[in-house]
């Protein structure tokens, strides 16, 4: 009986032991905020850990903290003008997860706007389309995109320039690994149950 419960225990450890849990980071844009109005910053940039590429026929521009469609009064959000399109990688390649994102419409007037989403993984490529609610200010988006290569994403219809800010982002981790933990314990299950099982032998050997 003994060695049945460790190995079930060195089983349980494999498993249900949870992944170590990755630290997120929040990338606000913050470091292009100021007072102009309405700047271009290019068509590529990097920002918390991700590279944020534009294509279209513009750049990317930030509503700077005294413009009225600044949906962060305060801060700055980006925008990608002209219906262009924003594509997102992490900085050095490798896989990441998406967790949310703030958006709110082009002159953030509370309109439905919708954002057609890319995400973009090793051996998928899945499309969807939001749509924003009617108030003004930024809405967050939960995504809980996992082990992404990359994202995209482009307003429909007009006003289709949607502002974003606030981008929460993790390091991806491959499930199913056990930890160096998790590995321990297996060891010592099974070696409890060999040398108990050994014992159960040893004893049945002997005479009466």
């Amino acid at each position: 009986m003994r060695q049945i419960i460790l190995v079930a225990v060195a089983a349980a450890a494999l498993c249900g032991a949870p992944a170590i849990a990755q630290a997120a980071t929040t990338i606000d844009f913050d470091e292009h905020a100021g007072t102009t109005l309405n700047r271009g910053i290019g068509t590529s940039f990097e920002s918390g850990g991700l590279r944020f590429d534009y294509s279209g026929s513009s750049q990317f521009w930030v509503f700077g903290t005294t413009h009225a469609s600044n949906a962060n009064p305060g801060g700055a959000t980006v925008r990608a003008a002209d219906a262009g399109l924003t594509t997102v990688t992490k900085v050095g390649g490798g896989l990441f997860d998406l967790l949310s994102i703030d958006l709110a419409d082009q002159a953030n007037t509370g309109f439905a706007a919708m954002v057609q989403f890319t995400f973009y993984y090793e051996d998928d490529t899945l499309g969807e389309i939001f749509t924003l609610d009617t108030l003004r200010g930024l809405q967050t988006l939960t995504l809980d995109r996992r082990n992404l290569v990359a994202f995209s994403f482009r307003g429909v219809g007009a006003p289709s320039t949607p502002q974003f800010d606030n981008l929460v982002w993790g390091e991806s981790v491959v499930a199913g690994i056990p930890e160096p933990m998790t590995w321990a314990l297996m060891i010592v299950g099974f070696g409890g149950a060999g040398a108990a099982i050994r014992r159960q032998r040893r004893y049945a050997s002997q005479p009466a």
